[in-house]
């Protein structure tokens, strides 16, 4: 590694920057699917010229180092643990990323016109590994950029993310060959653009029919109001209430208000954790706060469900209660009809594994600072909320929805196996204020937004300071958002429609990224063995 080329490192770092910028970010808070199509270029090229994995390990751990830190860098505003959680994911993803390396360069470095191909193959593996299980980090993913080109993205109800990744991802690799062989004033290799334009041909001319087609014709609709507090989370710590605790409900409350005096309004909804104390257990302070307008007498004086995100415990008679981060729906009469309790955690920050050996817990205690560990939820909710009847209907109606929580809407697997369950609405309840930054709000609801087309259902997003907004199924933004940061009721109208058939990917979920393993198994096995034998030959 002493004779790595300072230039090869430059190449990387142009990469990260390039990639960082192409996802959304302050500057752009869209980001820019133009610059996607070139962003990995400069990556390519130097691990075209490594001589070693080791070289290639090193370069792509930098690259997957230096983007997360850029892409990611609001991270380090949680507060007290700012180090661990910005570091903490850099390092963990530049392990990944340094492990990627040498099976990078093994496939750039193949003399084959294919090669782009067996490269995208390759990332569009690798990005599903590390967004998944329970180190899953799904931020900036190659498909993201490219979130407002609706007609390329319709294609994700078939395949899910692992095309567009491929997709995107061949392309760079074969600008890097086309660059490369131009600069050497060689006659580049043009099948492979071929091969990606008609690739790109097909997808758009699926996209374009999957725009056109007509919505199906609702039965009814839900009306829900969507409370926006942007409430400070860190003036609730302490033991509950706080005054951070009580100046949160008040606005919450009076922003509820706000809504059900403007429409008829089904459901209420309040974003993640917007009240500390349970409702399991804690009705008394509820029945009298915040004063004036108590949150029990508003519940019990409207005809409205309520949902709420709010600390739950999953076994209230046992030893260990299992308190959850969770979901809660209260009907109209003020009582609790189910719960959600959120599955897919923040490693290390939300649910620490072995929390009950003391050795464990003194180690976050004492080095980090934590004081508790979540329970994961127990079970996928799908919850029902009553309907009023339309026209002439004799049938009752309702909504059946889930409530992925926080950035478990960015989880495709997860909002997968709800709809396989029944939900016919997603009802994301989140709090990114923590944040304090704009893109960290972007860069979420862009993840999320990918959910609405892989499985064709409408995304309400409910958050504390953004992006509170409803999604169609085609990705398209229909009402909303509010702005930024700021306190504000959003009212929707979600049309319920008759049950229709799952989509491709809700049916075989991630077929292609098994696929896409197979076939590169394949490779590397068969290209391994005929080495072998060209050794055997070459000794006998």
């Amino acid at each position: 590694m002493r004779n790595m080329s300072p230039t090869w490192i430059w190449a990387v770092l142009a990469s990260a920057v390039s990639v960082s910028l192409a996802m959304p970010n302050e500057l752009q808070l869209s980001g820019s699917p133009l610059v996607a199509l070139v962003a990995w270029v400069p990556l390519f090229w130097a691990l075209k010229q490594t001589k070693r994995n080791s070289e290639a390990s090193l370069l792509t751990g930098l690259f997957v180092f230096v983007t997360t830190l850029i892409q990611c860098y609001w991270l380090a505003f949680f507060k007290d643990y700012a180090f661990w959680t910005l570091m903490g994911p850099a390092l963990v993803e530049a392990a990944f990323g340094a492990l990627l390396g040498p099976f990078l360069r093994r496939f750039l470095q193949e003399k084959t016109v294919w090669r782009p191909f067996a490269v995208g193959a390759l990332w569009a593996v690798y990005e599903y590994l590390r967004s998944n299980g329970f180190l899953g980090f799904p931020w900036g993913l190659a498909p993201y950029p490219f979130h407002g080109w609706l007609w390329l993205i319709q294609i994700s109800d078939i395949t899910g993310l692992a095309f567009l990744a491929f997709l995107v991802i061949a392309l760079n690799v074969w600008l890097s060959d086309l660059a490369d062989s131009l600069s050497h004033h060689e006659k580049p290799e043009l099948t492979p653009g071929w091969v990606l334009a008609s690739l790109t041909a097909v997808t758009a001319l699926y996209g374009a029919v999957k725009l056109m087609t007509p919505a199906p014709a609702p039965i009814a609709y839900a009306r829900l109001a969507l409370v926006q507090q942007s409430s400070d989370p860190w003036a609730s710590n302490g033991p509950w209430p706080s005054s951070g605790d009580r100046d949160s409900l008040r606005e919450a409350v009076k922003l509820s208000l706000e809504g059900l005096r403007q429409s008829r309004v089904n459901m209420v909804v309040w974003s993640e954790t917007s009240i500390r104390g349970p409702l399991q257990f804690s009705r008394p302070f509820y029945e009298y706060h915040p004063a004036g307008h108590t949150l029990m007498s508003v519940i019990r004086s409207h005809d409205a469900y309520w949902l709420f995100g709010n600390p739950y415990a999953q076994s209230p008679n046992d030893e260990d209660p299992g308190w959850v981060n969770a979901t809660v729906l209260m009907s109209p009469a003020a009582r609790i009809v189910d719960y959600y309790g959120k599955i897919q955690q923040v490693p290390f920050a939300e649910h620490i594994p072995f929390w009950h050996i003391p050795f464990v817990r003194n180690f976050f205690k004492s080095v980090i600072g934590l004081e508790g560990s979540w329970s994961l939820g127990r079970k996928v909710t799908v919850f029902h909320l009553p309907l009023p009847r339309v026209g002439h209907q004799t049938k009752a109606t309702e909504l059946a929805f889930s409530t992925p929580i926080c950035f478990e809407d960015a989880f495709p697997w997860l909002t997968r196996l709800m709809v396989q369950k029944g939900a016919q609405v997603l009802v994301n309840l989140t709090d990114d204020s923590w944040s304090k930054m704009a893109s960290s709000e972007v860069q979420h609801e862009v993840a999320a937004r990918f959910r609405t087309v892989e499985d064709r259902v409408y995304l309400v997003r409910s958050t504390n300071s953004g992006v509170t907004e409803m999604i169609d199924p085609w990705g398209r933004t229909v009402k909303g958002p509010l702005p930024l940061f700021r306190p504000g009721v959003l009212l929707v109208k979600v049309p319920v429609t008759e049950r229709t058939g799952e989509t491709f990917y809700v049916r075989f979920g991630d077929w292609l990224v098994g696929l896409f393993s197979l076939f590169l198994l394949a490779r590397l096995l068969g290209t391994t063995l005929y080495s072998w034998i060209l050794r055997r030959r070459r000794s006998s």
